[in-house]
């Protein structure tokens, strides 16, 4: 699964220009948002869209077909629809149309369930992907549907699916938040006691620092000691010991604890509608499921978020804790995938110079910015919504991108929270934001909304992250790693 903030950004562009991308890899073309051929990847795409529990009617498919849906969806209730018959009345959240040509019929017969639908996946053949597949979107588009992605080879069958313009419109506003998003200037949410959900450090030793740095902290899940020992190793060799710190591990989180933690809606908290996700209990596990924030009393998260990326906040925010109590002016936090690209112990010389450049500094990331799988940068220029917090305006932050002397740059927002260099003001911000306004976004989206931070990236990457490295933020891929042995 992508992150977050790389689904955002993706869905960000497409729903709020809705220009169709057109590209081609290894002969695939793509409209939209490229999947991939992976049957698992488009059925994680569906996911965002869908209650964890939703009705699924097929056309044109064999019973036989059905696991797939069961594995997605254990919750789910599927009926596989008789057209001829009118009499009976469906439920339907996800319209599955998987035929041999005959899919633009099938959607003029369907009215009743395109009324009904939230998700929409096609079939497409290769005698459809001229005019007939321009029929096809109009009908969609007439029925209140917008295409989120359709790929094929040339002379093959495709896919493609469509999700309902309110949705879409839900999901943007989520992700292009406006400053009118909320019915009140600033949502008096109740506080959040922190204490009982953070997980004490404990056996500290008295080496974990170095010149300028009072202490080192490595966030590591006791599920991934592998990794915890690979970047040790490469620390090592500059004689840096961070103190390992066991994570709070999101996806044993009791779900109670998890409602607890989000935000609360009440009624006429909105103003515009935001699509979101609740964690539901089901047979035997947690499941995600997304609607519109729209309940009141229930508890929610952005959309698409993941009960691991709810551990690494918690992770961060424990040993935020354990640095305030401790008495600590300077600490620098890392995550188990950093990857050191220079000597690391220029950053004490950094510190120095910061603190003279600028003494209110809060936060000091140790390269120029995140980057994706391909090792290319990630560029955060976008404010997501909170249902609770009204942020400046987005010129307030890009305002604060400047140089400062001739190695550092300010910097207004910012993804990846992997290697932080913070002083206890910062410390202090961190902890009684979330306080204030309780968990809701990724981390690394959020803390950075209250707008006062003095944050600042080195011109030259001095420790990065891997590009390739395993995560569990969202799923637990330790599991599998388990099962192989």
């Amino acid at each position: 699964m992508f992150p977050l903030r790389i689904l955002l950004s993706t869905v960000l562009f497409l729903t709020l220009f809705s220009i169709p991308v057109f590209a081609t890899e290894d002969y695939v073309h793509t409209e939209g948002i490229y999947l991939g051929e992976s049957r698992e990847k488009l059925m994680d795409w569906m996911c965002r869209y869908l209650p964890y529990n939703p009705s699924i009617v097929i056309l044109k498919e064999s019973i036989e077909d059905g696991a797939k849906y069961t594995n997605t969806w254990p919750m789910g209730t599927i009926s596989y629809c008789n057209l001829e018959d009118p009499s009976k009345d469906y439920s339907c959240d996800l319209l599955w149309i998987n035929s041999n040509g005959d899919e633009l019929i099938l959607l003029k017969r369907a009215t009743s369930l395109l009324k009904k639908a939230k998700v929409v996946y096609l079939s497409t053949q290769p005698i459809q992907q001229g005019i007939h597949w321009e029929k096809m979107k109009r009908l969609m588009h007439a029925s209140g549907f917008g295409l989120v992605s359709h790929w094929f080879k040339k002379e093959e069958r495709g896919d493609a699916i469509f999700v309902r313009l309110d949705i879409l419109e839900g999901e943007r506003n989520c992700l292009a938040c406006s400053p009118h998003h909320l019915k009140e200037a600033e949502i008096r949410s109740p506080p959040l006691n922190l204490k009982p959900f953070l997980k004490i450090v404990r056996d500290k030793p008295t080496t974990c620092q170095m010149k300028g740095i009072d202490f080192i902290y490595m966030i590591n899940l006791d599920e991934r000691p592998e990794k915890f020992e690979a970047t040790r190793a490469s620390l090592a060799i500059y004689g840096i010991h961070p103190y390992r710190f066991s994570a709070v591990n999101g996806w044993k989180l009791p779900l109670h604890e998890i409602n607890e933690l989000g935000i609360q809606f009440y009624q006429n908290m909105l103003a515009k509608k935001l699509m979101g996700s609740t964690f539901e209990m089901g047979l035997d596990r947690i499941y995600r499921s997304n609607e519109f924030i729209k309940a009141n009393g229930k508890t929610y998260f952005p959309l698409g978020m993941t009960q691991g990326a709810i551990g690494i906040i918690l992770s961060h925010l424990s040993v935020l804790q354990d640095a305030y109590e401790s008495g600590y002016q300077t600490i620098w936090i890392m995550e188990d995938d950093v990857d050191p690209i220079q000597d690391p112990r220029i950053l004490s010389d950094l510190v120095c110079e910061l603190d003279y450049l600028s003494p209110s500094w809060d936060i000091l990331f140790t390269d120029t910015d995140t980057k994706d799988k391909e090792g290319n940068h990630i560029s955060c220029r976008a404010v997501a919504a909170r249902p609770n917090l009204r942020p400046q305006p987005i010129q307030t932050f890009l305002d604060q991108f400047y140089p400062l002397g001739t190695r550092f740059y300010r910097t207004g927002m910012r993804y990846g929270a992997y290697s932080m260099i913070i002083r206890r003001s910062g410390i202090e911000k961190i902890l009684n934001y979330y306080k204030k306004y309780r968990i809701f976004l990724p981390y690394d989206m959020d803390f950075w909304l209250r707008g006062d931070f003095e944050m600042y990236c080195p011109t030259e990457d001095i420790v990065s992250h891997k590009p390739h490295s395993l995560s569990d933020n969202g799923t637990p891929s330790y599991e599998k790693s388990i099962e192989n042995g």
